[in-house]
């Protein structure tokens, strides 16, 4: 193909990952919407490696997630492009200049990184930039946005990448069309006009899609090369698993008094829909069995009926490399506490926001060779370009409060390189749990939620 040999240290690539190298090289200004796991990674960095072969370019920005910066994107250039330099731009602002200094062809670094170095980084004038999970630059009016704008300008291309673009809301799709294909003719010039395109306001707060709010979504996020995982290899089953336990004493006091400090502050006004879903989180909280106060000082809560669910779905599904996640660091310590005490001869591990780069990228290599029994994590984390195949069982402590990290989550384990039946299973121990899973499993808008769920936890 184009006399180019695609170089890999596996067989050779999926005919899906060339149409994606083909589309990347025909529109240089492009958004690749392909589903997690279908190797978008190695499918613009087999582009890259072309052009650079052919004279094309010389320097390339890749922009990732802090998470993945190690265990996808050098670990991929290292394992493929043996022939390539590259350096992770991270550390200090003195360190990041230092690399950027460097002979090299790819410049890796983190989202909010651009805004350290962000100058130099123009005045470096890349010619492609990739913005993996550009979900982070969906919000214009960010600085975030506002410096990757400004440095991806002057690029010959800029290829933006996500499996899930607009998962929490239409509007999402607006920051990333302007940052990736800002000459789309139809992309409207202001946010506003574009919200108006495509969302009903029904109250001061409150907006809704329009019935063809997918036509316009599809029109500004163009041109698009969109492939599903399962319509392009044959992968074994993700089966689903809902798990109902009952609270603690404890809990169940803790949510009572909780339900009626929320009807005295609805019923005051305090509460709307536009904030419900910072009072919904306190009940999150409960569930994954911590008080957090006004203070922020964090009180476990006894919640030994989910703890104990973790053992039966463990021994139930055959106790292999198992992955558990709650969005609270709170929770994860208690988690990570218990199951050292319940196995005290496992290998138990824990990544969460606290846990540096480096240590991050050797824990998800250790367990990616199934060196690692749990693996405890914040979903966030984890929650973008990892490739956490090596586990059996992924269980959901409490849902995460977002349909984009929610779905991003589950496709770390359901993706290439795939080789077990999967199960993903989601505990809970409240009504309102139930209907969170129930409603991003459905990809609804939770905010629309979290008001009833207040009222009737």
């Amino acid at each position: 193909m184009l006399g180019y040999s695609f170089p890999c240290n596996f067989d050779a690539p999926y005919e899906h990952q060339k149409e994606m190298f083909l589309f990347h090289l025909k529109y240089p200004h492009c958004f690749n919407l392909s589903t997690m796991g279908t190797g978008k990674t190695m499918g613009s960095l087999w582009t890259c490696d072309f052009l650079l072969q052919h004279k094309k370019i010389s320097k390339i920005l890749i922009v990732a997630p802090l998470s993945i910066l190690d265990s996808i994107w050098k670990k991929n250039i290292f394992e493929h492009l043996i022939h390539r330099k590259y350096v992770v731009l991270h550390g200090s602002k003195k360190v990041r200049l230092q690399l950027l200094a460097k002979d090299v062809e790819f410049f890796i670094i983190n989202h909010d990184g651009i805004k350290v170095i962000e100058e130099e980084l123009i005045a470096k004038k890349f010619d492609i930039c990739i913005a993996d999970e550009m979900t982070a630059f969906k919000n214009s009016n960010t600085d975030r946005f506002k410096a990757m704008y400004r440095i991806a300008k002057s690029a010959k291309g800029v290829i933006g990448m996500t499996g899930s673009p607009v998962s929490d809301n239409p509007t999402d799709a607006y920051g990333q069309a302007k940052l990736v294909k800002p000459d789309n003719p139809a992309l409207p010039k202001y946010f506003g006009q574009f919200r108006d395109r495509i969302m009903s306001q029904m109250d001061e707060f409150t907006w809704i899609p329009k019935l063809d709010w997918e036509h316009e979504v599809n029109k500004i996020l163009s041109p698009a090369v969109r492939f599903k995982l399962r319509d392009c290899v044959d992968l074994p089953p993700t089966l689903y698993e809902e798990r109902v336990v009952k609270m603690s004493v404890e809990q169940e006091q803790a949510f009572k008094e909780m339900k009626q400090e929320n009807y005295t502050l609805i019923k005051d006004g305090v509460v709307t829909a536009a904030n419900a879903g910072v009072r919904y989180l306190k009940l999150l909280q409960i569930s994954s069995g911590i008080g957090i106060d006004e203070n922020q000082i964090v009180r476990e809560l006894n919640c030994n009926p989910k703890l104990k669910e973790i053992d039966v779905l463990y021994n139930e599904f055959g106790c292999g490399p198992t992955i558990v996640s709650s969005s609270f660091r709170g929770s994860i310590l208690l988690i990570a506490k218990y199951l050292r005490k319940k196995y005290p001869y496992k290998v138990i591990e824990v990544v969460d926001g606290g846990v540096s780069r480096k240590q991050r990228a050797d824990i998800f290599s250790r367990f990616d060779q199934s060196l690692v029994d749990f693996l405890v994590i914040q979903p966030k984390v984890a929650a973008h370009g990892l490739n956490l195949t090596s586990s059996r069982l992924f269980i959901w402590f409490a849902p995460h409060p977002s349909n984009e990290v929610f779905e991003q989550a589950n496709a770390r384990i359901a993706r290439l390189g795939q080789k077990y039946t999967q199960i993903i299973a989601k505990l809970s121990c409240s009504r309102s749990e139930t209907a969170v899973y129930n409603a991003l499993q459905r990809k609804d808008k939770l905010s629309n939620l979290y008001l009833s769920l207040l009222k009737d936890p």
